[in-house]
């Protein structure tokens, strides 16, 4: 294994990546034995923050020279050779915490099986492991591209690859049943990949987002010992969500007096293009006095409309506390900022700006810079529209012609075929009308055919009577009759 790369990270309890959402579901005091605690920064965290006792087993002795001072004990090795039942008392964790760290073992389910026995009644095993179904990763496949690097998802030290469906299976393959599953979702832009997913064909585009968990980064799990059902893992598996809407990125960089802006300390959100207005909010960091704050508000040209911009002092509740700075209108914007690559903002009516590169920029910089109180932070927040770029006008409006044309087509076709539909159901009756008079008339035609029949047997009874001798002899007897009569 690769070693070269240490491991560091920071842990921000009211943040949204893994750390933060384990640390959320661990209850103060408990104890917990953590795998793969790299240089200590969750370790640091668990004990000093929320009071827990720690045991640690990590492989990297450089690493773990570092964590040690944190943990009450530290044992230095291969999580896959080890016995952890010879090494650590059964039943004594509430917790067994594995932070990225499954995804580094050639048999996780082997370490998983182990630490089951150490967990407390009701203990729980934590898990964040990451999503090789991501959209970004896939997209660099579809492009040829399959490039380890020091962290991520295609971390060089991985040897192990999971979807939503292989974490469920591994927990139930290694006694475990899950209680709840969250994850971390970044867009493509966010990822150490950098596709721009935008930018690929429509149906592709459509194809990578509509799969589930197609932006899942990472998968937080919490389990405990236990048998999940297949029907459970089902269940699960019908929780992962797709598609993604379109979307556009916004960006704020924040650095203190005579600090440089870089990618270090920005924020990125991704902003779905669903309404016609977008709220932006990103918390900047604590107790940090701020001398520069430059947004970003888009990674396209086009035009876009911002309706506000402020910052605030916020307590530790999120409450607004005090109001720094707020900017509504098209003087105060060019009063309180600089712009990079953003035109216009003249009109009275609104803060209509053009955007004419793919970094467009608003910088505030006030004369003295921002300190909030300690304990308190600050927050920025902008209200705009997605931005429209000129073709896109065009073709909206295209759109819109062309929309409501077969929109009115539509119609005429739908009261035409109601009108059909009248006609023929008025043709069913009359034929259900004329079938009925038509059986009638058979009948009638069957009778008349019967009275036929015996007129005809009765004029040949006639014709045979009229033929005979014997009428014939009382014709000749009538007329003597009649002469004598008449006589």
């Amino acid at each position: 294994m690769d070693l070269a790369h240490v491991y560091q990270r920071t842990v921000d309890p009211n943040g949204t990546d893994s750390l933060a959402r384990l640390a959320r579901w661990i209850t103060p005091g408990s104890t917990i034995l953590e795998l793969g605690p790299a240089t200590g920064y969750f370790t640091r965290y668990l004990t000093e923050t929320l009071g827990c006792t720690v045991d640690c087993v990590e492989y990297s002795e450089e690493m773990a020279a570092h964590a040690r001072p944190m943990a009450r004990t530290m044992i230095v090795g291969d999580l896959d050779q080890f016995e952890l039942g010879a090494l650590f008392e059964p039943s004594s964790y509430d917790y067994v915490i594995t932070a990225d760290v499954l995804e580094h073992l050639r048999n996780p389910w082997r370490v998983m099986e182990l630490c089951r026995p150490l967990l407390k009644p009701g203990g729980r095993f934590l898990i964040s492991i990451p999503n090789v179904g991501h959209a970004a990763l896939i997209a660099e496949l579809i492009a040829g591209r399959f490039d380890y690097r020091d962290e991520g998802l295609l971390d060089r030290t991985h040897l192990r690859l999971f979807t939503r469906k292989s974490v469920l299976e591994m927990l139930q393959r290694c006694g475990y049943r899950l209680r709840d599953l969250d994850r971390v979702e970044w867009m493509p832009e966010q990822t150490e990949f950098q596709r721009d997913i935008e930018a690929c064909p429509p149906k592709m585009r459509d194809y990578l987002l509509a799969h589930p968990d197609s932006l899942t980064y990472q998968f937080i799990v919490d389990a405990e010992p236990g048998e999940m059902t297949d029907d459970e893992i089902e269940q699960w598996l019908a929780t992962a969500q797709g598609p993604s809407d379109p979307y556009f990125i916004a960006k704020v960089y924040w650095g203190g007096p005579d600090e440089p802006l870089n990618e270090s300390r920005c924020h990125r959100q991704p902003v779905q293009i669903r309404a016609e207005r977008n709220l932006i909010r990103f918390d900047l960091p604590d107790d940090q006095p701020l001398a520069t704050v430059r947004f970003d508000p888009a990674d396209r040209p086009g035009y876009l409309d911002v309706y506000r911009i402020s910052i605030s002092e916020i307590d530790a509740a999120g409450n607004v506390l005090n109001s720094l700075a707020d900017i509504d209108t098209p003087a105060a914007l060019r009063e309180s900022s600089r712009r990079v690559d953003l035109i216009g903002g003249d009109d009275a009516g609104g803060l209509r700006l053009t955007s004419v590169s793919n970094d467009p920029q608003i910088w505030l910089e006030p004369g003295e810079p921002w300190r909030p109180t300690p304990g308190n932070r600050l927050r920025f927040e902008a209200e705009l529209s997605w931005p429209r770029s000129a073709d896109y006008l065009v073709a909206a409006r295209q759109y819109e012609d062309t929309f409501n044309r077969l929109r009115r087509e539509c119609d005429a076709s739908k009261a035409h075929a109601t009108e059909l539909e009248r006609a023929l159901a008025e043709t069913r009756t009359k034929l259900q009308a004329s079938e009925q008079h038509g059986a009638k008339l058979s009948d009638e035609v069957q009778r008349l055919a019967g009275y036929e029949s015996r007129c005809k047997q009765a004029e040949s009874m006639v014709n045979e009577i009229h033929g005979s001798r014997a009428w014939k002899m009382i014709t000749k007897l009538r007329r003597m009759k009649q002469l004598i009569l008449r006589k």
